[in-house]
């Protein structure tokens, strides 16, 4: 099945975190840089009173885990020009970290604002204004005033309407699924899927169950496939067409995969055809193309010092879409499987006419290419070759970045395990219907418990928790770091088990509402490897993650589903299998977390930067 959200909990929120990485990595890569962004998580973003790492936060934009925000408001050590102090500090951890050390920049360095200042000095601000003479200079033709509000305007309410249209139709889809799959293995039910009476109770037995889980499970591997075919084309179409382009054709792409499901449970043709309804993604890339084109837009058109506060917002759209859609979705399926998908149809052709009113923002970028002296065909356009020659080049540098960063690789290894576990929380609809007797309206009000619980855990646990650790127990970012990740893995493993053996609504609603516990996890762990690797690295790093996030959808989904399937089989304590392998394969990750060491060169660098600023 599709969802838009880039939360934790949902799958596509990955395929848009991947599409985002690979594409939002090419965007900066090209865009000349008057400040450098830097990728910010809830916890750090939330965090007051402490001076901000920004080595532990660099990154890109995802979509998804829903945790992961823009920041210009601090540079890398290459974009901060050295006064004579730093440059001594810097001189002297250069020779105690030798071999280690990351490259520094050239003392002869001068940034736009030293030279409006006339030098450093130690009243120098560290962080100063990434403001360049030419932007005083342009200021009047400068794109950005004019198209700034409209498209954050535009971008939020677009999003939160998708969010909304695809999460009220997924419960209703999961009802329609479930019958006509009933309805096929029980000769007699035969025009049960249109008459819309009240569910058999054949309808949960094992068989049903298991074949629904294995289709789903095959719908979201097939889901992956254009996200990863094409999103890095797309991203560069989106270089010569325009943002909004490609936005559109995701949007459309998004909308012919809903219909189709519609199409199939209408008729209603056998129940296998749904899984091939995830190829329309072909047109524009689907959701997570759709999801990096308005980051991309957020990104041409808001000013850094402002892109960290921009896209938290961005960010907790998702979670309130999510939050409002849940009990919508059930309270519509209550009044029959066809109101929630018709609403849904009706909100997804509002936000794509709200898209077409959208400005193009491709002509930022196209200023910002005109200020720094490139030529049209010097841009990244979509040029004779270029998408062939741009895969393998990708393909070539993330070969060269395992090899040489291999700390980094080992810390990786955790987004496999946590991805493949992930998926298992797809299944937590379909387990409380088996488990619990309970129609999918119901199971939808419940989960509304899990969104509350992220919601609350990103915008308040996680950043009291950073500052605390920061503030109060003196650790460095990236020690904070390492340990609110291990104790983030502990909670999501006690979640699992919680939820494995819930033989009761109440123990099912604590194991949902743990779960929030686990969900900095990843935002952590990137933090981690960030501060791991070299800065002209990290556009690498995330595309790397991103790849694997979308490969492990891919590889979970059908091994999960068939657990599913096994364990309601057997029955009884059995039902719980796919969550209980859930929680072996989040061991595997915390273990990684909890042995690994950070080296003490990183460490000691690290405490540099903190104590310097």
């Amino acid at each position: 099945m599709l969802m838009l959200a880039v939360s934790q909990d949902q799958d596509p929120g990955c395929c848009s975190q991947a599409a985002a990485y690979i594409y939002v990595e090419q965007y900066y890569q090209a865009k000349p840089r008057h400040g450098t962004f830097h990728l910010q998580t809830p916890e750090h973003v939330g965090s007051s009173g402490a001076r901000k790492n920004p080595r532990t936060m660099a990154g890109l934009i995802p979509a998804g885990l829903g945790s992961a925000f823009l920041s210009s408001s601090e540079k890398t050590e290459d974009d901060i020009p050295l006064t004579d102090q730093r440059r001594r500090d810097s001189d002297t951890a250069q020779q105690q970290r030798q071999q280690h050390s990351r490259p520094s920049m050239p003392s002869t360095y001068r940034d736009d604002d030293d030279e409006r200042a006339g030098g450093d000095t130690e009243a120098t601000p560290f962080i100063t204004s990434p403001a360049s003479p030419d932007e005083e200079i342009d200021h009047e033709d400068d794109p950005r005033a004019r198209l700034r509000w409209p498209v954050i305007l535009y971008s939020f309410t677009i999003v939160f309407l998708v969010e909304i249209a695809l999460n009220i139709c997924w419960p209703a889809w999961n009802a329609m699924l479930e019958k006509g799959i009933c309805a096929e293995m029980v000769p007699d039910l035969a025009g049960f899927l249109i008459a819309g009476d009240d569910l058999d109770p054949r309808c949960k037995e094992a068989d049903v169950q298991g074949r629904l889980a294995m289709y789903r499970g095959w719908s979201y591997t097939i889901d992956a496939l254009p996200t990863i075919v094409l999103a890095v084309p797309f991203g560069s179409l989106s270089d010569k067409w325009g943002r909004k382009p490609v936005g559109i054709l995701a949007i459309v792409g998004l909308f012919l995969v809903t219909v189709s499901y519609e199409v199939v449970f209408y008729f209603p043709l056998p129940m296998w055809t749904f899984i091939w309804s995830s190829m329309w993604y072909v047109v524009g890339g689907g959701a997570p193309v759709g999801v990096s084109m308005m980051y991309t837009m957020l990104a041409d058109v808001v000013h850094v010092e402002e892109m960290a506060s921009v896209l938290f917002r961005f960010q907790t759209v998702f979670l309130l879409g999510e939050l409002v859609s849940n009990p919508l979705g059930g309270f519509l399926l209550s009044k029959g499987p066809w109101v929630p998908l018709i609403t849904g149809n009706v909100i997804m052709v509002i936000a794509l006419a709200l898209l077409q009113l959208v400005p193009e923002t491709i002509e930022v970028r196209r200023w910002h290419d005109a200020r720094a002296g490139k030529r049209p065909e010097e841009s990244r356009g979509l040029e004779k070759g270029g998408i062939l020659a741009g895969f393998h080049e990708q393909m070539q540098r993330i070969r060269e970045f395992l090899v040489t960063n291999k700390r980094a690789a080992v810390l990786i290894l955790p987004f496999c395990f946590m991805q493949l576990g992930k998926y298992i929380q797809e299944l937590l609809a379909q387990y409380a219907t088996k488990r619990f007797g309970w129609s999918w309206s119901k199971a939808s009000y419940f989960l509304t418990l899990k969104s509350a619980s992220f919601i609350v855990t990103l915008t308040f646990i996680l950043p009291a928790l950073s500052t605390f650790c920061l503030a109060r127990l003196r650790m460095s970012s990236l020690s904070k770091d390492l340990w609110l990740s291990r104790w983030s893995g502990l909670a999501l493993i006690i979640a699992d088990i919680v939820i494995t053996f819930s033989f009761t609504p109440a123990l099912y609603t604590t194991g949902l509402v743990l779960l929030a516990g686990g969900c900095g996890l990843g935002p952590l762990i990137r933090g981690l490897l960030n501060a791991l690797v070299e800065p002209h690295h990290v556009g690498i790093l995330n595309t790397v993650v991103g790849i694997l996030e979308t490969a492990g959808i891919m590889v979970a989904s059908p091994i999960f589903s068939w657990s599913f399937q096994q364990g309601m089989e057997l029955g009884g304590a059995w039902i719980g299998l796919p969550f209980a392998a859930g929680t072996l394969i989040t061991c595997g990750a915390t273990v990684i977390v909890w042995a690994y060491r950070i080296p003490v060169e990183v460490e000691r660098g690290i405490l540099e930067e903190d104590h310097i600023a």
